[in-house]
């Protein structure tokens, strides 16, 4: 096979002026690039979040990215000790590369510090999705601050943790996911802080001083579907102490906002309860509201994670899971072939609260009879008043040719008396006269009654006839002398 030296050189001639031109932009972005500018975006972005943070120095990382180193960060609220929490972190690294491929929403970050190594990866888009990853690495739990600032706990062991937070939007309470984690020679308390609980328990005030309790090794995992985190198996058994957490988070936006409902079960060693025989009797004194039937302590975790409260409790708020009924307990012993002996009995139910019943009414003393008066006698009813007569009804004129009413036998024999009607036909003389004629009334005249009056108000005139209201009218006649 021929060599085509010719291409050959081209391809290295290529190849030349493309390694220069990467050198030249990697020493004129460790040169030119305002490293002292992305220093003050991270102090304040720490000061934003509401701790005061101091960073050394600030350099290019390979192949593109910024670096940190020396740093130190403290916050602005003091702790359950009474102190701010404070921390130290060795360098802190961040890329470039993965801040312009996502258009800033996405970064990731290493930290090496408190013993070990830190890697953060979040992206988040407005709308979602999001993902976040953490994994932790060789991590002295000494140098880790929250527990000591917050309760005033002391706690050490390596811890190695790996976190897996997925959502289809950029909301954390639609958020899906595990953390896996794992602790080598855990130790809780010294002997000399004093732990702060909280609440209002005035015997846990001061402070409970639990000596150095060796938890050893132990492992646990944290399940996450739909916003919730549920601890699954997470049991600590040692010769020191038993531990059993159950319970779940709420997870809200923001972080901070999260609503914590746990619950912690504990017991002490008989060997280390003989060896701190103080803590015994702080535990009969000032733990006894959280002591179980079981002979456990309970210990209550509730509210935002930004407030978290710890109280006694003798019970569980925290309903059973997938798992097992009660995490961390002690499973039946089933009886084998070779022994045959019987298995335990299951273990009663813890006592409700004992109600104590009311007390009796005291018997009630006879009464003596009293005597009632008879009611007085009841009035007759009032008769009623007599009818009013109904007012005298003016009765329409019969007809010619029916009889005139006969008069009243105590009435007066009739008598010619003068009547004034209205002229007929003409106007008659005034003073005329009428000739009675028959016995009907005349037209006009109800009842035969002068003038419309009713009948039996007086005497009743003689009534014309139908020739008498044709004008048969005569004249007065001449006076006698």
């Amino acid at each position: 096979m021929k060599v085509d030296w010719e291409r050959l050189r081209v391809f290295r001639r290529v190849a030349l002026y493309a390694l220069f031109g990467i050198a030249a932009y990697v020493t004129a972005l460790a040169i030119c690039f305002p490293y002292g500018r992305v220093k003050d975006m991270a102090i304040a972005m720490a000061a934003q979040a509401g701790y005061d943070a101091e960073i050394d120095s600030a350099g290019a990382a390979f192949p593109f990215g910024v670096a940190f180193t020396d740093i130190r960060v403290r916050s602005r609220t003091s702790g359950a000790n009474g102190k701010p929490m404070q921390f130290h972190l060795d360098s802190a690294r961040a890329p470039f590369l993965p801040v312009i491929l996502s258009g800033g929403n996405a970064v990731d970050v290493v930290v090496n510090g408190f013993g070990g190594r830190i890697a953060l990866g979040a992206e988040s888009r407005k709308g979602g999705p999001m993902h976040y990853r953490v994994r932790v690495d060789d991590v002295n739990l000494a140098q880790v601050p929250g527990p000591r600032e917050s309760w005033n706990l002391p706690v050490t062991g390596v811890l190695h943790l790996f976190a897996n937070l997925d959502a289809r939007t950029d909301r954390f309470a639609d958020s899906t996911g595990e953390i896996e984690f794992n602790c080598a020679a855990c130790t809780v308390g010294d002997g000399k802080a004093a732990v702060k609980f909280g609440g209002s328990n005035p015997f846990l005030a001061a402070g409970l001083t639990l000596p150095r309790v060796r938890l050893g090794d132990f492992a646990g995992r944290v399940a996450i579907e739909k916003g919730v985190a549920r601890a699954e198996g997470v049991a600590i058994k040692s010769g020191d102490a038993e531990v059993t957490l159950e319970g779940e988070v709420l997870l809200r936006d923001p972080f901070a906002h999260s609503a914590v409902n746990a619950y912690l079960r504990f017991k002490l060693g008989d060997a280390m309860l003989r060896s701190a025989s103080a803590i015994a009797s702080v535990l009969q004194v000032a733990g006894a509201p959280g002591l179980r039937p079981d002979g456990f302590y309970g210990l209550r975790f509730a509210g935002p994670i930004a407030g978290l409260q710890v109280m006694l409790s003798p019970s569980s708020p925290v309903g059973p899971g997938p798992g097992p009924s009660r995490m961390g307990a002690r499973s039946a012993v089933v009886p084998s072939a070779a022994t045959g002996s019987p298995a335990p009995a299951p273990a009663a139910p813890p006592p409700g609260p004992v109600v104590a019943p009311p007390p009796a009414a005291p018997p009630l003393a006879p009464e003596a009879p009293v005597s009632v008066p008879p009611p007085p006698p009841t009035p007759p009813p009032t008769p009623p008043p007599p009818p009013t007569p109904p007012p005298p009804v003016a009765v329409a004129a019969p007809e010619e040719d029916q009889p005139a009413a006969p008069p009243p036998p105590d009435s007066p024999p009739p008598d010619t008396e003068a009547v004034l009607v209205p002229p007929i036909r003409g106007s008659p003389p005034e003073g005329a006269r009428i000739r009675p004629r028959g016995s009907g009334p005349g037209p006009g005249l109800p009842g035969g009654a002068p003038g419309g009056a009713a009948p039996g108000s007086g005497p009743t005139p003689t009534p014309t006839t139908p020739a008498q209201s044709s004008g048969d009218l005569e004249p007065p006649p001449a006076p006698t002398e």
